[in-house]
């Protein structure tokens, strides 16, 4: 036990020195052995962090996950001074979540007849799921003995490398949906006949993308890097989070500010689609000019093909790296309004698992950023009660601002694909203007060059068009415009029912803002999956 602490200790401390802007967030079932243990050290650490550092350290938080209500979870400890145990340490977590006020935590199927506290395994089969969903980063105190019992160690363990046995129910779709995550296997004898005793405190790492079963033993004590690649970019989200100067974005008075991580997500969307479309202007207008240098002196040819050879090479690099990171950040802040919405009026819903990032493995750290904040708002409305008058007026104010800003960028974006294609429409017309004079009896030549510059330029100004999308935004933004007002026509109706019961009214209330959320994260993977099909191509 003492190398089972001083290991286990080492490695917070080494997360704790290493992320030192981002909270540690731990979920733990406090059962009887490490579990317990481990929550002991978690606390321990972290009251020294805060010690040590002052106003400075993050709100690291130790959020229980029972696989029962208290009331029956207590009936599981058969021994009075663990029950104790357990008992301080609810009263030191900042958060509790069981079956009782977290749908994950509930058995999805029960047998007819049978309550939940009649099955026990799959009580903790279903506590294994939620941790394995949730927990980018899981230790797992183990001895290594397959057991094949569904709420198991094994199996939770099993979960998170991605393997799973065929007895192991419910968990086809955690493993569809979950992200790869990084396990820390540290060797723990059991105390029961059998369990082997060899290798006690051996260490073992999983990292994120390692081929199945693929088994990595570090130097020492301390996680591999491989492990800390999306800590890491959470710690650079954090850290700027903490920057002076930097302020939440207010967009309604009635609303108050978003929360600091949707802001700085939304800020960086606005900035890098403009620095994006800088450099598609950048990229048609070096085009045009090169085709008019080309065609205005000779001179001019070599340097044409020059700069045309960069830009195949050059250009696409440019370009590419605001746009991945315009669609990162619009998604983050586009998924966290409807998970915020959704936990304030208690739906059950995960956007983490109706946002789809396999598209494109750059996008699968937002599905992980989703489901910390998704724990985070649960332990909080799991030690305060939600307002819901609150709560559906501001999905009220949302909808109304969305259907504003939604309607004034529709006519902002038709406008400019009317402009664009009016542009072409002249240019092209000019250039067989010229090209008829050009054809004319006794015609100098003089013309042909001029002629291929406004051909050029139609072509710039198509591609240009088509390179920002106004068009497909448009049709974008009036499918989701469809959306709103029909949730908003919907609200309006279940509030003016005065003959309905309130929980009747709420209850269709939560069903129209769901639908809403899901349409929403539906519209945002199709354009998702639109945009990274969009390829700059040079040559065309």
């Amino acid at each position: 036990m003492p190398l089972l602490r001083q290991n286990f200790r080492h490695q917070l401390e080494q997360l704790i020195r290493e992320l030192p802007h981002t909270p540690l967030l731990m979920l733990n079932g406090l059962a009887e052995g490490m579990d317990s243990e481990a929550a002991e050290i978690f606390l321990d650490v972290i009251r020294s962090d805060k010690e040590r550092r002052g106003r400075e350290v993050p709100r690291h938080q130790l959020v229980a996950a029972l696989p029962k209500i208290p009331s029956d979870y207590r009936g599981d400890f058969q021994d009075p001074t663990a029950l104790a145990r357990m008992e301080d340490l609810l009263q030191c977590c900042d958060g509790i979540l069981h079956p009782g006020n977290c749908a994950d935590l509930r058995v999805a199927q029960l047998t007819a007849g049978n309550e939940q506290g009649l099955d026990p395994s799959a009580c903790y089969g279903q506590q294994g799921i939620f941790l394995v969903r949730h927990c980018y980063l899981l230790f797992g105190f183990f001895d290594g003995v397959e057991t094949r019992l569904v709420g198991g160690t094994s199996q939770t363990v099993s979960m998170q490398r991605g393997e799973i046995h065929p007895l192991f129910v419910s968990v086809d779709e955690v493993l569809a949906n979950k992200e790869p995550g990084a396990l820390v296997l540290h060797r723990t004898p059991r105390c029961k006949p059998g369990s082997p005793v060899n290798g006690a405190g051996d260490i073992q790492f999983w990292s994120p993308g390692e081929a199945r079963n693929k088994v990595s033993r570090g130097e020492g004590l301390d996680l591999p890097q491989a492990m800390l690649t999306i800590p890491n970019r959470l710690e650079s989200i954090n850290k700027s989070l903490g920057w002076p100067g930097f302020e939440p974005t207010i967009y309604n008075p009635a609303e108050g500010p978003y929360t600091r991580l949707w802001s700085r997500a939304d800020q960086r969307a606005g900035k890098n689609k403009r620095n994006y479309e800088h450099w598609c202007r950048v990229l048609v207008a070096t085009g045009f000019i090169l085709v008019l240098l080309a065609q205005l002196s000779p001179v001019a040819q070599g340097l044409w093909w020059a700069l045309l050879l960069l830009a195949f090479l050059l250009f696409p690099r440019l370009q590419q790296g605001p746009k991945l990171e315009f669609i990162s950040q619009r998604c983050l802040s586009e998924c966290l309004t409807v998970q915020h919405l959704w936990i304030a009026l208690d739906i059950d819903d995960d956007a983490a698992d109706l946002f789809h990032s396999r598209s494109n493995s750059e996008l699968g750290w937002i599905r992980t950023v989703l489901r910390a904040v998704r724990i985070q708002l649960l332990s909080f409305h799991s030690r305060k009660e939600r307002i819901y008058s609150s709560a559906i007026g501001k999905a009220q104010i949302w909808i109304a601002g969305q259907i504003d800003f939604l309607t004034e960028k529709i006519k902002m974006f038709v406008a400019l694909t009317q402009r664009w294609r009016a542009i072409a429409i002249v240019l092209a017309g000019s250039a067989v203007a010229l090209a008829t004079l050009e054809s004319l009896p006794g015609s100098s030549g003089a013309l042909a060059p001029w002629v291929v510059v406004l051909l050029a330029g139609f072509a710039s100004a198509l591609a240009y068009s088509n390179l920002i999308g106004y068009a497909e935004t448009a049709d974008r933004y009036k499918r989701s415009l469809r959306q709103f007002e029909r949730g908003q026509t919907a609200l309006v109706v279940t509030a003016s029912d005065e003959d309905e019961e309130p929980v009747t009214t709420r209850t269709r209330q939560r069903i129209v803002i769901e639908a809403l959320g899901r349409e929403k994260l539906d519209e945002l993977n199709d354009w998702v999956a639109g945009q990274l099909q969009r390829v700059y191509a040079p040559g065309a």
